[in-house]
């Protein structure tokens, strides 16, 4: 409906007026009026509860695991690289200042790597009454210990590194080496094809429609 300039000031002045015979003559309606609405805005809850994302269970990670295991592998091959020569002068290290030398003076190429950075961490693994005896062995334990450095300790270093190992261990030694498609052929084969053919009659597969078009050969 529309209102003309002249018509709205005595419209609103007659609904001021019917306000206030309604707060005079009925104040208890206004009062519960005002007590109904607040209490449906705290009832209100939110339009889309589905996407606010909860909560994960247990203590967040601090280290990305991929990333450990990362560094892990490159620091076992450093070390492993440099282990004969470094092996000996490192572990007659007394202190971190010696660890330093050692990398510096036999392993050269990759002292910024590890020295200064990590040396007073070499000094403690190397002391450690479980610092393995054989070289793969101190090559990997002090990878894995290295690889979390300083984000997390050299013990859950570690044991990330044994997750993680668990893992690629669980994985097939497999790879698959070709796809193939489930086809029907006009010459009345229906089934898997063999190197994007036609298992009875040999017609290739044509790819081309796809490139062109966009459209399923299917």
């Amino acid at each position: 409906m529309h209102f003309s300039e002249k018509e709205i000031p005595l419209n609103y002045s007659c609904f001021l007026g019917y306000l206030r015979i309604m707060i005079v003559e009925f104040p208890e309606v206004c009062v519960k009026m005002a007590k109904d609405k607040n209490t449906d805005l705290k009832r209100e809850k939110p339009i889309d509860t589905s996407s606010e994302e909860k909560p994960k269970r247990g203590r967040p990670r601090v280290a990305r695991y991929p990333e450990v295991w990362g560094h892990a592998g490159n620091y076992k091959y450093n070390l492993s690289q440099a282990w004969p020569k470094l092996c000996a002068p490192l572990l007659n290290a007394q202190n971190v200042e010696d660890v330093i030398a050692a990398f510096e003076d036999h392993a050269q190429s990759y002292a910024q790597e590890f020295v200064p950075r990590l040396a007073s961490d070499i000094f403690e693994l190397i002391k450690a009454t479980a610092f393995p005896q054989r070289s793969k062995a101190q090559v990997n334990y002090l990878a894995e210990s290295l690889a979390g450095r300083p984000t997390v300790s050299l013990r859950t270093s570690r044991d990330i590194c044994g997750k993680m190992r668990a893992e690629e261990s669980a994985k097939s030694p497999y790879k698959i080496i070709r796809k193939e498609f489930y086809i029907v052929c006009e010459c009345g084969y229906k089934g898997p094809a063999e190197f994007d053919a036609c298992r009875k009659c040999g017609a290739q597969i044509s790819y081309l429609p796809d490139i062109l078009f966009g459209s399923k050969t299917f």
